[in-house]
């Protein structure tokens, strides 16, 4: 499972989301699913009629940013070969449009070699002759995570029936001292009423402040989200 700021996904669950959001997205470019249960689904997961094409991948576990950027690599990799295996059958679909661009939708990007990778494969398709009837001549290959899809996703998990679910991090210790220099005035009462509540226990009242702007700072973190 791979947890991401909208939610919690697997291969599956985020394939699904995929095609909801992209049917939203795209409706109006003719956005179309390339359905897997007969024949495979051609090496991609769908396209549009103005010649986009997506490929959706979600690692199945969490892997630090390394690992996910080497499995990424090597699915974009590995799905983009697909193009001249099954260029025949996807010449049948597309009925001369030509792909302009190869869309990899992905959670999340943690390494900017991702975008590098893609870029260099861009490149070195267009210079394949034999692909000339499939692809555009300035065809382009990108990545995508799930900001590029936001509005959508909320859309989409609320048809599914899910929740969102802000995944923010926790505030490291320096941001809570920070906020307590900003805020001197502020602590002081706060330390002084509290010292009467937890009979002048300042071990108490030190972890009890703490855990409230911690609290404080991760709130404003997820609202920020939100908007």
């Amino acid at each position: 499972m791979l947890r991401t700021s909208y939610g919690i996904y697997n291969g599956d669950s985020w394939e699904e989301h995929c095609q909801t959001i992209l049917k939203m997205k795209y409706e109006s470019d003719g956005y179309q699913e390339m359905i897997a249960h007969t024949n495979g689904d051609l090496g991609i997961e769908g396209f549009t009629r103005t010649g986009i094409v997506f490929q959706c991948y979600c690692p199945d576990d969490e892997y630090d940013p390394t690992k996910l950027y080497e499995h990424q690599r090597d699915k974009v990799t590995k799905d983009l070969k697909k193009l001249a295996t099954y260029k025949e059958k996807l010449l049948e679909f597309f009925q001369g449009i030509k792909i302009k661009k190869w869309i990899f939708l992905t959670p999340k990007v943690t390494n900017k070699q991702l975008v590098a990778h893609c870029h260099t494969k861009a490149h070195e398709y267009r210079d394949y002759d034999e692909m000339r009837d499939l692809l555009d001549e300035e065809f382009d290959v990108l990545v995508h995570d799930e900001e590029f899809y936001a509005e959508e996703i909320i859309k989409a998990k609320r048809i599914l029936n899910e929740k969102v679910n802000f995944n923010v991090s926790d505030p490291k210790d320096e941001e809570i001292i920070n906020w307590k220099e900003c805020k001197t005035s502020s602590i002081e009462i706060l330390n002084r009423k509290l010292s009467v509540l937890f009979d002048k226990d300042d071990n108490k009242v030190n972890r009890y402040i703490d855990f409230q702007i911690r609290n404080y700072i991760k709130g404003q973190q997820i609202l920020s989200t939100m908007q």
